[in-house]
């Protein structure tokens, strides 16, 4: 027979076996091994059978005969790139007893020890590297017990006692999870209680939307919700705005306008609000537009310069407050995170708020390009509540809705891409018409009026009131304020003085 040679059979498996060559001496030629059928991880029964004895994980089935011969409990797998297959048999079951690790004293059974290593630390499961110990300084566990069989014994009795110093993973596993129970988390509870208790209010600066979020924003995931038309980014960036006033810092991730767009519009209320509390017309405002054409400056007056002068002032004193990021369809969630991981790192601030506008075009995660829009904001709503709870803040983003709803009463079924949605959310905010969905409602009418009524309605509030009756308020779109239904205004900000381009 072609290549026939006298060897020492191992069975593998049923089908399995591996024959080795006996009649050549070390170092000579020929044929050394013959595998038959897939390669098979020799006594792999023992990791799940064996509950007394740790197990040698070598990389011969000579190498784990000797360990065994000498006293110790072994599996062999064949060679040392199949450590996959311990993986394989890793992930069905648990070892009684960490698993103890000798590869062969080389550069190869180096490398896939430290492979193997890698892949073992991922899945918590406990070992202990005993190369050095048991080859000494021989090959491997069987050139070892060739050349010094009771070193070889030694060395196994010495390493199940390190082994058996190692903290019993099944007792370990267990404290772990018994810690995880409601009763060992009461301090940590009341920790958060008394840490709650030093975080100031965050209120909206509307008093009536105070009122019905039980003292305004908490931490937690919050969407707001309109047609076009409504001020939702005014609304929000409002909201934004009487936060900084307050002190707290605010990222506001704009998907759609530019950063100057959205600080024309803050500006653009701050004259309307300085008018209003220095009783000076409201023609002295000046619309968004107005501010950013510098052509116009020229040609206002002196009341309208000390309006600018003064809403440039108000403005300054809570900007600093305000951190604005621009960008168009190409911000995600991941990066979103690392905004805010940035700020709290580098101002020591820990809680501010985000706002982003707004959730459906928000960027698709990574490797989830080709996902329907459904998916896209299915994930990035679970990813926006992780974001909330990992940081502990409250995260603010607007979503627009379904056309078929831009006539009827706002409801949590008019969110575009609704399910995720409405079950994500902490809180939802719907903006309507005053009167939409009742018989009669001209929407375009609506739409004429200045200021427009408009009414916010809280649809879901997981830990608060909803409002059946929608809270009303008062849209001025040329000059991007909301106020109360009575006119309540927030209060202005000190004024400075500013040089401006007059």
């Amino acid at each position: 027979m072609k290549n026939a040679f006298q060897a020492v059979i191992f069975p593998t498996s049923a089908q399995t076996f591996e024959a080795r060559n006996i009649s050549v001496v070390p170092g000579g030629s020929g044929f050394r091994y013959y595998k038959h059928g897939q390669a098979v991880i020799f006594n792999r029964d023992a990791l799940a059978q064996e509950k007394e004895k740790p197990v040698f994980i070598v990389e011969g089935i000579i190498d784990a005969l000797s360990v065994m011969e000498a006293g110790g409990q072994a599996i062999g797998l064949s060679s040392a790139d199949n450590y996959r297959l311990l993986l394989s048999e890793l992930d069905k079951i648990s070892p009684a007893k960490p698993l103890i690790l000798c590869f062969d004293a080389d550069e190869t059974g180096a490398k896939f020890e430290a492979k193997l290593i890698d892949e073992l630390e991922k899945r918590h499961i406990p070992f202990l590297q005993a190369t050095k110990d048991i080859a000494g300084e021989y090959h491997d566990a069987n050139d070892r017990l060739v050349k010094d069989a009771e070193g070889l014994r030694a060395a196994i009795v010495s390493v199940y006692e390190k082994v058996s110093a190692l903290p019993d993973p099944a007792e370990e596993a267990k404290s772990e999870y018994l810690k995880t129970s409601a009763g060992k988390s009461v301090s940590a509870f009341l920790d958060t209680i008394t840490a709650n208790a030093g975080k100031p209010r965050l209120s909206t600066g509307f008093r009536a939307i105070d009122d019905a979020l039980d003292g305004g924003l908490y931490t937690g995931l919050y969407f707001i919700g309109a047609v076009s038309s409504l001020g939702k980014t005014t609304l929000t960036l409002q909201m934004a705005d009487n936060l900084a006033k307050q002190g707290r810092d605010v990222l506001f991730f704009s998907l759609e306008q530019s950063k100057f767009d959205l600080m024309s519009k803050s500006i653009s209320r701050e004259t309307f609000l300085y008018c209003r509390n220095n009783g000076l017309g409201t023609k002295n405002a000046k619309s968004n537009l107005a501010i950013m054409d510098g052509r116009r400056w020229a040609g206002f007056s002196d009341t309208e310069k000390n309006v600018m002068k003064g809403a440039f002032g108000a403005y300054r004193n809570f900007a600093d407050h305000v951190f604005i990021h621009e960008g168009v369809g190409n911000i995600s969630v991941d990066e979103i995170r690392e905004k805010v991981r940035t700020h709290i790192s580098l101002t020591g601030n820990k809680f501010p708020v985000v706002f982003i506008d707004y959730l459906q075009i928000l960027k698709a995660a990574e490797g989830d390009e080709r996902a329907t829009d459904k998916q896209v904001v299915d994930h990035n709503v679970t990813a926006l509540k992780q974001l909330s709870r990992d940081f502990d803040i409250t995260v603010c983003a607007v979503s627009s809705l379904n056309r078929e709803n831009y006539r009827n009463k706002i409801s949590m079924s008019a969110f575009k891409e609704s399910g995720a949605i409405e079950y994500g959310s902490d809180v939802l905010i719907g903006l309507q018409f005053m009167g939409a969905g009742e018989v009669g409602f001209d929407i375009d009418e609506a739409k004429t009026k200045d200021p427009r009524e408009i009414e916010f309605c809280i649809l879901k509030n997981r830990n608060g009131r909803t409002t059946s009756d929608g809270i009303p308020l008062l849209f001025y779109p040329v000059f991007n304020c909301f106020t109360d239904s009575d006119g309540n205004l927030s209060p202005l900000a000190k004024d400075m003085e500013d040089d401006l381009p007059f």
